[in-house]
């Protein structure tokens, strides 16, 4: 399925494994769960969730991708650049505040979580938005609990368990204004853990998992517990391990409200709340983002690509290589060297890592404060002035064609749509498309839920559009559809028709009509 990539099973903590397999957990692992990316699907009336005026006064800080890691460093008492440069992925990090901040209990904690069941009628499922847990042993509260409520959060305090909430930015609109800004600084998905621990309460034993983390308590103390890593950026995730599997504590940690701790992804940890009752939520980012996971994405690709303009990728195996395959390491990475130039000399762009591009678009958060009812707004028209809607959150990419059915294409509104014709003057144009992606009508009380479908609504016109789409994307001001249109033709050389365009963008969210 498109997005759906390679996921690997939790570490086993006497035997850390590299083993590939598809992993959507439930979370209970930390793992990051599932998305449902079919985002052409979710309503398409998206409001505004109720905020409180402290909660209003903290979405306030952030108005670009920028302002959100700056808060999240503001305690490091160094740049941005300066932390990405010596601190990211390069062990824990802790940031202190000069003096607590009250103020985010406000945002997550004990009392936010009461006043939310109090107030709304979210329908909490267990598994799906909150757990419990506690180390060692195990969960003491009934685990046939059906609905979360005031009465069952407090009898798992007082037992002694720990209470998870999956993703809860999902109902604090505080916490969707700081995290949806970090997926486009990321470029990254990034998801969230809340927890509420009673005194002394641990939710797990010593684990680690493979995202980036950044926790921010909230309310009380947490301790946290950091060991040597078992392997040094681990794109697994691991089970529990026993105390004496880690060795001696190379550095404990103890945060308050308004602390920071930042951990790269693999770091073997744990933690305990403090003397009182503790809040904090985690923001979790980076997983499967690195060089291997983008290569096993591309490389197939990009030699497919080479292989029909570079000779030299066509010459023959060395004599004799079957039924061995042998083949010596020096005339491997000789070839991999010759690859490397050849990369570097094309003049035809990298190949787009589909796979991840779908996925990030289909599973991201929508906007932070963008509300909107497509039934009531109005499509454009031939004189109608429009712009982007929230243009960080619209992608777009070439990829090769697949055949044109003209049956089909009948049957779709504006069924004028170019037709695949091939024409070996001109490959990269005549047998490729472009394909336009949107998040702003993306479902957020589905963010980081589980689900099985993983397909994605896309727009998809003759690469020809590009010129008109980067129109809209460089516009400071609206623009009326008579600015939009341009002299070029399709493939088949019919004039490139603007109005067509803003329609389809606007069917799947990126525009807006200004009046």
């Amino acid at each position: 399925m498109p997005g759906k990539r390679d996921q690997k099973p939790p570490v086993d903590a006497a035997d850390v494994k590299k083993a590939k397999r598809d992993r959507r957990s439930t979370d209970e692992q930390n793992g990051r769960k599932g998305c449902d990316s079919d985002f052409g699907s979710p309503p398409k009336k998206i409001k505004a969730f109720k905020m409180s005026s402290e909660a209003e006064k903290f979405c306030a800080k952030f108005k670009s991708p920028e302002d959100s890691i700056k808060w999240l460093l503001t305690n490091a008492k160094m740049s941005v650049e300066e932390f990405f440069k010596t601190k990211w992925q390069n062990g824990a990090f802790s940031m202190h505040a000069d003096e607590e901040y009250k103020d985010l209990a406000k945002i997550f904690s004990y009392d936010f979580l009461l006043k939310l069941l109090k107030d709304e009628e979210y329908n909490f499922q267990p598994e799906l938005d909150f757990t419990y847990g506690r180390y060692p042993g195990d969960c003491s509260v009934n685990e046939n609990i059906k609905n979360l409520s005031v009465k069952e959060v407090d009898r798992a305090l007082e037992a002694g368990d720990c209470l998870k909430i999956m993703e809860p930015h999902r109902f604090q609109p505080a916490l969707h204004a700081l995290l949806s800004p970090l997926e486009s600084f990321f470029g990254s998905l990034v998801f969230s853990d809340g927890y509420i621990c009673p005194p002394k309460g641990q939710f797990r034993g010593i684990h680690f998992i493979d995202e980036e983390c950044f926790v921010v308590q909230t309310e009380g103390t947490q301790t946290w517990t950091i060991y040597e890593d078992k392997e040094k950026l681990s794109t697994n995730y691991s089970n529990d391990y026993e105390k004496g599997d880690v060795g001696k504590p190379i550095k404990t940690v103890t945060l308050k409200p308004g602390d920071v701790l930042y951990m790269p992804r693999g770091t073997v940890k744990e933690c305990a709340a403090g003397d009182t009752r503790s809040s904090y939520f985690v923001v979790r980012t980076y997983q499967r983002m690195y060089w291997a996971n983008y290569f096993s994405e591309t490389l197939a690709v990009l030699i497919n690509s080479l292989e029909q303009r570079h000779v030299d990728l066509r010459r023959g195996l060395p004599l004799g290589f079957l039924p061995r395959a042998n083949m010596t390491k020096d005339d491997f990475a000789a070839y991999m060297t010759k690859l490397a130039e050849l990369v570097k000399a094309d003049p035809e762009p990298l190949p787009t890592p589909a796979g991840m591009v779908i996925e990030f678009m289909a599973c991201r958060m929508p906007p932070f404060g963008v509300s909107f009812d497509l039934s009531a707004d109005k499509a454009p028209e031939g004189k109608s002035r429009v712009q982007l809607r929230s243009r960080g959150h619209m992608a777009y990419y070439t990829r090769p064609a697949g055949p044109f059915d003209p049956d089909e294409a009948a049957d779709e509104e504006d069924a004028d749509e170019p037709t695949n014709e091939n024409d070996e003057e001109d490959i990269n144009t005549e047998e490729s498309e472009l394909v336009i992606l949107s998040s702003v009508k993306n479902d957020l009380l589905r963010h980081g839920t589980p689900q099985i479908d993983s397909s994605a609504e896309e727009l998809v016109v003759d690469p020809a559009y590009e010129k008109i789409l980067e129109k809209l994307v460089n516009a400071e001001k609206p623009l009326k559809i008579s600015d939009l249109e341009v002299t070029d033709t399709d493939r088949k050389g019919k004039p490139l028709d603007a109005l067509m365009l803003a329609r389809g963008l606007y069917n799947i969210g990126a525009l807006m009509v200004v009046e």
